[in-house]
């Protein structure tokens, strides 16, 4: 995954391993409860400075399982960074990709919230990605974690 070959997304009910490693999907894994960041990837610690790595805040991160050829990999992504990316797919003018509201301070994060939000995350994601100018979109390997 780390050559400069472009990657394809195709959405999970198309995708197959024998499709080779310029291929790719993604599905949600699941949600951390922590108070580190799960993993130091570019992306995570460029996107909100608040986040450094080893910096102590606890925060919920969704998990993104991307699966190209017989290989696969997780990043860990907080709402933050799905709303970075969609504050900066909309500045480009892809309108129609809308994220579920933001919480605020004293809301309890239950399981059943959190799973009702990997959903919604996840279908965000999936309609970015189905957009051919998403799908190849920088800012979206990035926050894939493609080529890393």
């Amino acid at each position: 995954m780390t050559d400069d070959r472009t990657m394809m997304y195709l959405p999970p009910d198309k995708w197959s391993p024998r499709f080779g490693e310029q291929f790719y999907t993604v599905h949600m894994g699941k949600f951390l409860n922590c108070e580190t960041l799960p993993t130091t990837d570019s992306f995570a610690s460029d996107t909100c400075s608040c986040l450094s790595p080893g910096r102590r805040r606890p925060a919920v991160y969704y998990e993104i399982v991307i699966q190209f050829g017989n290989s696969s990999r997780s990043v860990y992504r907080r709402y933050s960074h799905f709303h970075y990316l969609q504050k900066k797919l909309v500045q480009t003018g892809r309108l129609g990709l809308v994220l579920p509201p933001k919480t605020w301070l004293f809301h309890e994060d239950t399981d059943e919230f959190l799973n009702g939000r990997l959903g919604e995350l996840y279908s965000f994601l999936k309609k970015a990605l189905v957009l051919r100018e998403c799908s190849g979109n920088a800012l979206v390997e990035r926050f894939l974690g493609l080529g890393e």
